[in-house]
């Protein structure tokens, strides 16, 4: 079934990749973060480590936010275009 998405301009999307690498880091540091509590405790009240880890990754959030606006508005303004992917069945035929 085909379905309407947004064509917006590449460099709208630029921003992207640099948000998907700063999650992965965010994700490795929360890890180890966790690993290291496990092994040795934490000397930190978990309501201040959770108040820290927001504080990181609220720019993340925030920069995904922004270029699904840029999308929406992209699509409200009519600049869309129609794709249809193949069922898996007729793919593989």
């Amino acid at each position: 079934m085909a379905k309407p998405y947004p064509i917006v301009p590449l460099s709208w999307l630029d921003g992207l990749n640099d948000l998907n690498d700063q999650l992965v880091a965010y994700e490795l540091a929360v890890r180890a973060l966790f690993r290291m509590f496990a092994e040795d405790g934490s000397p930190y009240e978990l309501e201040t480590v959770l108040s820290g880890l927001h504080d990181l990754v609220q720019p993340v959030i925030e920069g995904y936010r922004s270029i699904a606006d840029q999308c929406r508005t992209a699509e409200s303004l009519g600049m869309v275009g129609v794709a249809q992917l193949a069922d898996d069945a007729e793919s593989s035929a």
